[in-house]
């Protein structure tokens, strides 16, 4: 069936941060009494290139909180700068596949720079956890490698899924999983 890969965990430090979150036409609202509030339009702008198009936020004022949602997009953001930095190309963002009858929507979809599939999960923060099915599916996609069936339009833009998809069939190439866990977060 292929190669095992293995689950790769990894804990990463702060290291240097780069201001990602804010974006074009982005509206970010703070007073000294309420946390920070962010507009949906404030994820980052993707280019075409995989590279993110962004201005710097002022994070330093103590009232900013960010919420879950918004430190999980940072993480996400954080691993796809890693990711294009060693060579890889980024494929797709919350693609949805089922193995064994298990939906998931891992993080980030890539091909590292030997060629590879990788299903890649983020996780950012101390109390990230990961949901009921990715702690079902993703150590059975390592151990057991079976095959997965990709679902919905984000999977249907991913050349490896296309045919399998138009064929309602498994995929059944070699891939790899990873579950990247920032602690202290990444926070941009």
């Amino acid at each position: 069936m292929g190669i095992d890969m293995g689950i790769a965990v990894a804990t990463v430090g702060v290291g240097t941060i780069v201001n990602k979150l804010a974006s074009k036409g982005s509206r970010i609202m703070q007073s000294r009494h309420k946390p920070i509030k962010t507009e949906p339009d404030a994820m980052p702008a993707i280019s075409n290139a995989g590279k993110v198009n962004s201005a710097p936020i002022n994070y330093e004022n103590s009232a900013i909180q960010f919420s879950a949602y918004q430190k999980g997009e940072m993480g996400k953001l954080q691993r796809m700068d890693e990711i294009i930095q060693n060579g890889g190309t980024i494929l797709g963002t919350e693609v949805t596949i089922e193995v064994n009858g298990i939906r998931i929507r891992p993080d980030i979809v890539y091909r590292n720079k030997e060629g590879l599939l990788i299903f890649s999960e983020v996780k950012n923060g101390p109390r990230a956890r990961l949901t009921h099915n990715q702690g079902r599916a993703l150590p059975i996609m390592s151990d057991k490698h079976p095959v997965i069936f990709p679902k919905g339009g984000n999977a249907a833009k991913i050349p490896e899924f296309k045919n399998v998809m138009i064929n309602n069939a498994p995929y059944t190439g070699n891939y790899g999983v990873e579950i990247i866990h920032y602690d202290p977060p990444i926070l941009y």
